[in-house]
């Protein structure tokens, strides 16, 4: 799978997320690891994509929606 498309997944992945969930429980956004690179390394990015939650990395490439899912849930204090 190209780059291009696992980032488009995991956008995809997140907006699922988010709609699910409401955009009151969580929010997201999109990080350029080129243009904010100070970032990106002290959160420990050093592949895309990457999915960091509460200043977390949490996955280091395209988890399951479900893997996913469960990770932001347990965040939450709900369970699956």
């Amino acid at each position: 799978m190209s780059n291009e498309m696992s980032n488009e997944m995991s956008n995809e992945m997140s907006n699922e997320m988010s709609n699910e969930m409401g955009d009151k429980q969580i929010s997201w956004r999109k990080v350029n690891v080129v243009e904010e690179i100070d970032r990106a390394v002290s959160l420990g990015i050093i592949s895309t994509p990457s999915i960091v939650i509460d200043n977390e990395l949490v996955f280091s490439g395209l988890p399951t929606i479900n893997k996913l899912r469960e990770a932001l849930l347990s965040r939450l204090g709900n369970s699956c």
